[in-house]
Order: C-alpha cells, then sequence, then structure tokens
C-alpha cells in the first residue's frame, strides 16, 4: 500500500519561470542545511514547503525521519537538519500557472504557495482563544479517533506545550504495542500539555496520522506554548 502517493490532480509538465526576483536583506529566522538519505544537502528558508507525508509541510515543522516525495515517485528520508539564524541573500522564483516544482538532483518536490487543511479561527468569550478545524474527509481515521476520545471523556481544549511533546508522546504510547504498517494515534496529541499520560490511543494509517499532524503543526506554528486552543 503506498500511503504517500501524491494526490491525483499532481501531474508533471514543463512551465517557464516568468519571475524571478532577490532579497540581500532577509532575515532568516533559521536556515535549514537538510540531509537526505541520498547524500544530498539543502538549505531553505524556514517557510519554504515540503510535500511530506500527503501534506505541504513548512520546513521549519520537518524532522529527522520524515519522507519527502520525489519526481520520480519515490521518497527520500531526512537523514538530519541544522539551523543557523542570521542574514543572507535568498533567491525565488514564480512558475507560470504553477507554484510546485522540484528541487535538487533527485528531484525533491516543493512548494512556494499552498491552500492549507487545518484552519485557525479566534474566538472570544470562550475558555480558549483559538479554534482549529480539520475536514474529517482529509483524515477520517484520525478523525474518528479524536471524535471518539471527547465522547469517551478526554479534553477538547488543550493547551499547546511543544517541549513537552518527546515525553508526552513517551508517556501515552507506553505499554502500547506497535503494529505493522499502522502509527499509534494520540488525542491529545503529544504538543499538547493535556497529552502523555492517560491520553487516547489508536492504531491507525501511517499517512491519516502523520497528515493531521503536519497540518496542525503547520497551523500552530506562528501561536507561543500556553495557547489555549
Amino acid at each position: 500500500m503506498d500511503f504517500f502517493s501524491l494526490p491525483e490532480e499532481f501531474s508533471t509538465i514543463r512551465q517557464r519561470i516568468f519571475q524571478y526576483t532577490s532579497n540581500r536583506h532577509k532575515q532568516l529566522e533559521s536556515r535549514g542545511k537538510q540531509g537526505f538519505s541520498t547524500g544530498e544537502f539543502l538549505r531553505v528558508t524556514p517557510e519554504h514547503r515540503f510535500y511530506c507525508n500527503g501534506s505541504w509541510v513548512e520546513a521549519r515543522n520537518l524532522q529527522p525521519g520524515d519522507l519527502l516525495s520525489l519526481k520520480n515517485g519515490d521518497y527520500t528520508c531526512i537523514a538530519s537538519i541544522e539551523l543557523f539564524p542570521h542574514y543572507e541573500k535568498v533567491y525565488n522564483f514564480d512558475i507560470k500557472d504553477n507554484e510546485n516544482y522540484y528541487v535538487t538532483e533527485d528531484g525533491i518536490l516543493v512548494h512556494n504557495g499552498y491552500t492549507p487543511k487545518a484552519k485557525v479561527t479566534k474566538v472570544d468569550g470562550q475558555a480558549h482563544s483559538i479554534e482549529v478545524s480539520i475536514s474529517k474527509s482529509d483524515y477520517p481515521e484520525t478523525g474518528k479517533h479524536i471524535e471518539d476520545a471527547i465522547a469517551a471523556g478526554k479534553p477538547s481544549v488543550v493547551t499547546i506545550a511543544r517541549d513537552a511533546s518527546k515525553s508526552n508522546r513517551a508517556k501515552s504510547l507506553r505499554g502500547v504495542k506497535p503494529k505493522q504498517n499502522l502509527d499509534r494515534d494520540e488525542w491529545p496529541m503529544a504538543m499538547f500539555k493535556e497529552g502523555g499520560s492517560g491520553a487516547g490511543v489508536r492504531h491507525i494509517n501511517p499517512s491519516d496520522n502523520r497528515g493531521i499532524g503536519c497540518a496542525t503543526s503547520n497551523a500552530l506554528s506562528e501561536y507561543l506554548d500556553g495557547t489555549i486552543v
């Protein structure tokens, strides 16, 4: 089963670059030097997007071990990431009728613009300050798991706590045996303070699980730890 396949509307065509720009004074929050299993290295700005696990993911949210789609239909694995905060001259270009293109000799699929699958709405008069909306049609298995977990008493309002992600994940998955070709999905997610011990865990399709994780992480990337969702 190829659960990392590209959407049906993706096809490879040749297009002209119609605009080229550079910015000598752009401040980079971090420049990522990413090493891949193919032996290549790529330096990018933090907002540059890669097609990973069925979603467009900003470079700042990628992790070692993530799989990126290649032109030939195969995948490359991120082996390492280095971050360097400073100013540097950067380059960009626009492609006629499309913002998807391949980079490096291996043809890694990247993107300049996209429609996010998770949307954030600010709210007033509630215990939480923002709401995240994700279509169940995009991630049906994870959506059902979240619904069932909340119905069983798990919290529907959660608090961003990225620094606790690693320890929360270890606590929530303790005692839950892996199953071949499936991920262990958690609700609340490990990135929330309410995750960890006692979180609901279900074995689901890896594409579904990792896709919604990337979409949620991207949607909340501008919000600080402590934000109530």
